[in-house]
């Protein structure tokens, strides 16, 4: 594994939950030069398993919602990763329960199965959206969540049951509050960060980049190495982590409309902005503080935005 990543002791036993997605596959093909002997469960709703063919990985094609397939997902992990989501904030508004039901029951089921695998810890991929529309910036873990979109709401539930299950289970739970994330391998219709891949896509066959409601947000847009290496130092970080939430992002924050212009230098490509109505749900601005993420993991972002950009246009030409 290379130096950039946390190491993970030899042989201990790691599921992810959501492994066939944009941000899963990253994290499973750094847990395995790492030793750790990987299982993955995901339903290929969103995740591709192709992305994950060959590896020397247990896969199960199924729901987190199935506790037969989760049964044996599971079996014999220590850790837990779980990144199984409906994560796009216009679905969540547009399918509100089936969102609840995967991200909400979801997440009870993965607590609960992991308590009666005897799991020593699960790691919790949640999100900036709970910081709600005017979120405080940059943005403290302790800052009051006000959900805006179903998706935000079933997130800090999550948060929640990672909360209790902790105190009253002796079950170690670490929440990491994710920014948007992006890099290579990342689909159009992904939710992290579409943006991104939206106009890499736009550039590369010379059509305009919508810029919605205007193209005045902003976003904290972090490297998707960067939160594999958080993921990895939130499973391995030798504290007894009781529920705590640590954000994840660059501590910078980029307006769409600048985006648009460096993914144009990036790129080559004219830029051919238009301005689209906003999408319901969004939240205006948001920019991590991750002091939090520094002092509780030893963990800091390195990659530089044009950087991971290039990386995603060389992916995808």
């Amino acid at each position: 594994m290379s130096a950039s990543h946390a190491s993970a002791p030899s042989g201990t036993r790691v599921l992810v939950t959501g492994g066939c997605g944009f941000i899963g596959t990253h994290l499973v093909r750094a847990l395995l030069p790492a030793g750790a002997r990987v299982s993955v469960i995901d339903d290929g709703s969103t995740g591709d398993p192709a992305r994950l063919a060959g590896l020397p990985i247990t896969l199960t094609i199924g729901s987190i919602l199935d506790p037969a397939a989760l049964r044996a997902a599971i079996d014999q992990a220590e850790v837990v990763l779980h990144l199984a989501a409906q994560v796009s904030v216009p679905k969540s508004v547009a399918s509100p329960v089936e969102t609840w039901q995967v991200n909400t029951e979801g997440t009870l089921r993965v607590l609960e199965a992991a308590r009666a695998q005897g799991v020593r810890r699960v790691v919790f991929a949640s999100t900036c959206a709970v910081y709600g529309p005017a979120p405080r910036l940059p943005s403290r873990e302790e800052d009051p969540v006000d959900t805006a979109s179903p998706y935000a709401a079933t997130k800090a539930a999550g948060e929640a049951l990672m909360a209790a299950w902790a105190p009253c289970y002796a079950l170690e739970t670490v929440v990491l509050r994710l920014f948007n994330v992006i890099g290579p391998g990342q689909s159009l219709d992904g939710g992290y960060a579409a943006v991104v891949p939206a106009f890499l896509h736009a550039a590369r066959h010379g059509r305009p980049m919508h810029l919605m409601g205007g193209g005045g947000q902003t976003r904290d847009f972090v490297a998707v190495d960067d939160v594999v290496r958080a993921f990895m130092l939130a499973a391995t970080r030798e504290v007894p982590f009781a529920g705590e939430i640590i954000n994840i992002g660059s501590g910078r924050a980029i307006s769409i409309r600048d985006l648009a212009e460096i993914i144009g230098r990036v790129t080559g490509s004219a830029v051919r902005p238009t301005e689209a109505p906003a999408r319901p749900g969004d939240v205006p601005h948001a920019r991590a503080a991750i002091d939090r993420a520094r002092e509780a993991l030893g963990w800091q972002p390195t990659a530089a935005l044009e950087d991971v950009l290039a990386r995603a246009w060389a992916d995808l030409s």
